[in-house]
């Protein structure tokens, strides 16, 4: 059961980064700031993001230390509490130096796939 819990949040994980860097590919600061839209949906993604690491079990977490867990699921928390007041440079900063590469976000999720199935 704790792989097949892993399995969702990671590919939730994945679909997040992967979504907010095609978003903001080749954008700047300025322009994410008069694009309501992408602003909202980099949000979004930014907390799914941070619900799904929340949810990845400690064991996987411990695996992969070279991953910011602890980053990507205060993300939400930090911002909620500012909600009203969503701090967008803190939100641009996260986007271009605070999410996982999501090539090495994939390596995680393959490896755990395969530690899965090898277990059945």
């Amino acid at each position: 059961m704790k792989s097949q819990y892993s399995m969702t949040s990671l590919d939730a994980i994945v679909a997040a980064v992967w979504k907010i860097e095609q978003y903001t590919a080749g954008m700047t600061y300025e322009r994410f700031l008069y694009a309501p839209l992408l602003v909202d949906a980099v949000l979004y993604n930014l907390w799914m993001m941070s619900a799904a690491a929340r949810q990845t079990p400690p064991t996987v977490q411990a695996t992969y230390p070279d991953i910011r867990w602890q980053v990507m699921s205060d993300f939400r928390e930090a911002d909620i509490e500012n909600y009203g007041d969503v701090d967008l440079e803190a939100v641009w900063a996260m986007v271009q130096d605070g999410l996982p590469p999501v090539d090495r976000l994939r390596e995680i999720r393959e490896r755990e796939r395969r530690v899965s199935r090898e277990t059945r």
